[in-house]
């Protein structure tokens, strides 16, 4: 029984149940209404900017400046990322696999 439900029955006066129904009734509205018109869009831009940020930091590399320090930047970068891709591939699918279809409820 939620909070508003419990007040409802201890109300003593038309009004104040009235009040209580129509103040119940709107929080339900947030809770179906305004999760699909604004709160998924905004969920889904979120992801978005997180990608473009990743995307703009590789679009800022200046490569002549990392060849002043030779290969082993190269190399330590590369190695990285191919630990780092497969890693988070693998988190994502089958570690957090449960977590992602929650959010998509």
């Amino acid at each position: 029984m939620s909070e508003l439900q419990k007040l409802s029955t201890r109300a003593t006066t038309q009004d104040q149940k009235v009040a209580l129904e129509q103040l119940s009734y709107k929080s339900d509205w947030g809770e179906s209404e305004l999760r699909e018109k604004a709160l998924e869009p905004i969920a889904k831009l979120r992801s978005w900017a997180f990608v473009l940020c990743f995307l703009s930091i590789g679009l800022t590399t200046r490569f002549k400046d990392l060849v002043i320090f030779g290969m082993k930047p190269f190399w330590a970068f590369t190695i990285g990322v191919l630990i780092n891709v497969p890693l988070g591939y693998f988190l994502t699918t089958v570690v957090f696999q449960n977590y992602w279809r929650f959010l998509g409820q």
